[in-house]
């Protein structure tokens, strides 16, 4: 899923998430938020990652 840099997410080029590359981060290696994604998109991502989580073998 491709997201691009505007105001809200201060993202300074584009980003993609990729569900299937998941993997498990610390909490303390988070330093500072860098911005939010607009409710929609954040949807978006849960869908795919629930998807992949719950994908049969």
């Amino acid at each position: 899923m491709k997201i691009e840099p505007d105001t809200d997410n201060n993202l300074t080029k584009n980003s993609v998430i990729d569900a299937l590359q998941l993997r498990g981060v610390d909490l303390q290696r988070f330093i500072h938020k860098l911005g939010i994604v607009s409710d929609t998109t954040m949807l978006e991502i849960k869908t795919a990652i629930v998807t992949v989580i719950e994908a049969e073998f």
